[in-house]
């Protein structure tokens, strides 16, 4: 191990013996499939353990006290990157960025060491230091840009907004080339130069050829594969300082191969490609496209690209221990995680600063709520058109009742249009779409039939989003289905449930609901909206309502079978006489058959 800072240099053998570097596999291979599959079981004090024994191995000796005199010595305020670089194959893949430093009871890379990856390669890195004149983005879409399984036209709407927010639209240009035009990749760098190269979309690791690959959905066609050197060979020597890969698994290796022959992050670095942001486990959609902005945010205000990624990695921290492991999924290859690709001084909105002051402590999604009620043009929660509009209100009056809508992973592009139409149908309940990074590791198996989304892991993570959006209920949706615990009663399988002891967030599963959609003869929008509305009803405190064992097509059927959903479905009217006098609001009553007869294809 060879370390170095500033002058000084320390070099220190490490000796592991085979039984204690099995162990690290097995502990790291137990660590990925929990973030992959919530399974097996992997909390908080093993994480802190595994990172543990990653620091007490990697820094010993005099690399080890070189690392302390230098965070000993930094300034306030002042980063200090650890860049990791590794000749064995196998241990370059490690999750170095989940360092624990159990003296300072933190996480290295939470602090102001930022982890970076680095490879050995002779390649001259291409022009670095700030750009200068306009900034050119090629953004690459892996997905159709109506796609309905991703959030393509999120992405771009998050970076445009924190591009547009700092820079005159004559300093900075975004070309959007969409999933059926990949082919055109190298011609678009043939023709223009691209400072920034942005991809959106899906990655892979083919473990038989033992490389990443970026992997094209094609509309109507098979997916296309762009194996990682193919793909670095394409952007060698195009003069572009930084590669994103807002993709999963984009920075996975294989434990026998070079890093730089068979992860996409690494072979671009060894191309000559300054920095490259990736990630090594998959990643929710929404905390990709808050990561994505939280680093542009910081590379635009003059930041180092360490000191970004560490921003984009507390951006999706929120640190608790339903989600503590996403903020380590990002991963950062640089040949110099100290340079600045971005040049300061340029123009900064008054909301510019609280953004890159959140992302540091943990507060973004405060900020972000704050920005909603706040000043225009600032990274949004909220979807533009679910907003409520001021001739909305003069013609339907206030609601009754705000409901925000979160796609935790369920990925249903159409929720906007729903909300918009059912806005339109009825005043009583308004609807905003609303985009929250999301955490990992709250799926578990076996529980149930299948994956769950285990609602105790939630719970502290989207408890208090109701105060924070200023609504009433907050419905989120996922594609697994919902297991709940009341009184150390596990409950699974189930359409939906509210948080334990919080009736007003609401958990609601399409799992399987295209296929009961498509039998009840009514569209996949109308099926999503008929859950929550069920679930609005039921938590409003006023009637007490409860669900009934008898399947007779109402908004309140358990249907422990879960095929009885289709009576309802396709029914879709709410004349159970029983339940519907419970309800004494004639308004609501309105409101609930309008919300009935609406579909949205």
């Amino acid at each position: 191990m060879v370390a170095e800072y500033r002058a000084a240099r320390g070099l220190s053998r490490i000796k592991i013996a085979k039984s204690e570097f099995d162990g690290l596999v097995g502990e790291i291979r137990g660590l990925r499939s929990f973030i992959e599959g919530g399974a097996p079981e992997f909390g908080k004090e093993a994480l802190r353990a595994l990172g543990s024994r990653l620091f007490e191995l990697l820094l010993v000796g005099r690399t080890r006290d070189l690392f302390f005199t230098a965070t000993g010595e930094h300034e306030p305020g002042e980063v200090l990157p650890l860049e990791v670089v590794a000749e064995d194959p196998e241990v370059a893949s490690w999750p170095w960025e989940y360092l624990y430093n159990s003296n300072a009871e933190s996480f290295v890379a939470q602090e102001f060491h930022p982890i970076s990856r680095s490879i050995f390669t002779s390649t001259k890195p291409s022009a670095c230091g700030p750009i200068a004149g306009k900034v050119r983005m090629l953004l690459i879409l892996g997905v159709p840009p109506d796609d309905r399984d991703t959030t393509p036209q999120e992405e771009i709407k998050y970076i445009s907004e924190v591009f547009s927010a700092q820079l005159d639209d004559s300093r900075f240009e975004i070309d959007v080339l969409s999933a059926e035009e990949y082919q055109k990749i190298v011609t678009k760098l043939s023709a223009q130069e691209y400072h920034i190269v942005h991809y959106f979309g899906h990655a892979g690791f083919d473990y038989k050829e033992r490389v990443g690959y970026l992997s094209i959905q094609r509309p109507g066609k098979e997916r296309f594969k762009v194996d990682a050197n193919v793909f670095a060979l394409a952007l060698r020597n195009r003069g572009v300082r930084l590669v994103f890969l807002n993709a999963c698994k984009s920075a996975v290796s294989a434990p026998t191969e070079n890093p730089a022959r068979s992860s996409i992050a690494a072979a671009l670095l060894d191309r000559g490609i300054p920095a490259v942001v990736a990630s090594q486990f998959s990643i929710p959609d929404n905390s990709a496209h808050f990561l994505a902005a939280t680093i542009y945010n910081a590379l635009l205000t003059g930041r180092a690209v360490g000191d970004a990624i560490r921003d984009g990695r507390t951006a999706i921290s929120f640190a608790d221990a339903a989600k503590f492991f996403d903020w380590g999924i990002p991963v950062l290859y640089a040949a110099n995680p100290g340079e600045v690709i971005l040049p300061p001084g340029m123009r900064k909105p008054a909301w510019a600063e609280d953004f890159g002051r959140a992302a540091a402590s943990g507060t973004l999604i405060e900020t972000l709520a704050a920005a909603d009620r706040g000043p225009p043009g600032a990274p949004s929660l909220i979807a533009e058109r679910t907003r409520p509009m001021i001739k909305d209100t003069i013609k339907t009056g206030k609601p009754k009742y705000k409901v925000a809508l979160v796609d935790i992973d369920a990925k249903v592009g159409f929720l906007p249009d729903l909300a918009q139409a059912a806005n339109q149908e009825q005043g009583y309940y308004h609807f905003e779409v609303v985009y929250l990074p999301v955490p990992s590791g709250y799926a578990r198996e076996g529980l149930g039939d299948g994956v769950q989304t285990y609602l105790p892991r939630l719970a502290t993570v989207l408890g208090s989003t109701p105060d924070l959006l200023s609504v009433d209920f907050v419905c989120c949706l996922t594609r697994n289905m919902v297991a709940t615990e009341d009184d150390d009663m596990i409950d699974c399988n189930l359409f939906a449930a509210p948080l334990p002891g919080n009736d007003r967030v609401i958990a609601v599963s399409t799992f399987g609901l295209r296929d009961y959609a498509r039998q009840a003869g009514v569209s996949f929008a109308k099926a999503v909206l008929a859950i929550c509305l069920s679930m609005l009803v039921k938590s409003d405190e006023r009637w007490a309502i409860e669900y009934h064992d008898d399947t007779v097509g109402c908004l309140f059927d358990y249907c422990e079978n879960r095929d009885d959903i289709v009576v309802g479905l396709r029914k879709m009217r709410f004349d159970h006489k029983s339940c519907r006098d419970k309800i004494k609001d004639i308004d609501q009553l309105a409101a609930i058959d309008a919300l009935a007869e609406l579909d949205v294809a």
